[in-house]
């Protein structure tokens, strides 16, 4: 679909906007983000259904800290508004990326809503 440059401003908008969102946090400088950047780039010609956001870390540090980054490369992917997977400092190839895509559309997402819910609820 697209890549976009994902920061705290817009980061609610695109969560409203699509379903699945493959978000690479990165620090352009790093040797390991370019390595995942070349495979990162290569999955958004491949997944016309995902929209690929790439944030930059050093720029946008208040949605790194939303979502507690500890290392960069990171990558997160969230699914009708749920986060379900994270994977943080690894330097995933474009076939472990290709392995999450697939495992996250095989979600069945009533099964995850529902145990979102009943954690929020034992939660309180």
């Amino acid at each position: 679909m697209a890549c976009i440059d994902l920061t705290v401003d817009n980061y609610n908008d695109a969560l409203k906007e699509h379903d699945l969102l493959f978000m690479h946090f990165c620090i352009p400088s790093s040797d390991a983000c370019a390595e995942v950047s070349t495979a990162f780039d290569t999955l958004i010609e491949k997944h016309d259904d995902i929209v690929f956001a790439k944030v930059d870390t050093q720029k946008d540090e208040d949605l790194a800290v939303k979502f507690a980054i500890r290392e960069v490369p990171t990558m997160v992917v969230v699914r009708e508004g749920i986060i379900v997977y994270k994977e943080d400092g690894v330097v995933l190839s474009e076939d472990d990326m290709a392995y999450v895509i697939t495992k996250v559309k095989e979600l069945d997402m009533s099964i995850v809503h529902a145990e979102v819910a009943e954690m929020q609820k034992n939660k309180n």
